[in-house]
């Protein structure tokens, strides 16, 4: 089962695991995601591409993929809540994600009512 996942990277931080099947999917958005291969020293992993610098820019790239997946393959995603993405509570903002969308990208995230 754990091989079935890739760490997503900010920044080498880990912000959560991608599904292989998933990462598929993301693939077709190679001007927002770039898949590194097992080097020796770490292992594959994917992440944002190098030009996607502040938190903004992540945010819109990511949610555009998000979008064009849309409804097929994130059911329940209502493009109005976003949510932080770190690599741990109470960390920096790398970038917001489609609170529906974040199990898909292997982030926790916690609800508050």
């Amino acid at each position: 089962m754990r091989f079935d996942f890739i760490p997503f990277v900010i920044e080498d931080q880990i912000v959560g695991y991608v599904h292989k099947g998933f990462a598929e999917h993301l693939r077709k958005f190679q001007y927002v995601f770039e898949f590194l291969p097992d080097n020796g020293s770490r292992g594959a992993r994917v992440t944002l591409n190098s030009s996607l610098k502040t938190p903004e820019d992540r945010t819109r790239a990511v949610g555009e993929v998000v979008k064009s997946l849309g409804e097929q393959l994130i059911p329940g995603c209502d493009f109005n809540q976003l949510y932080p993405v770190t690599s741990s509570f109470g960390a920096r903002t790398f970038f917001s994600l489609e609170r529906a969308a974040a199990p898909y990208f292997g982030i926790k995230f916690m609800g508050y009512k």
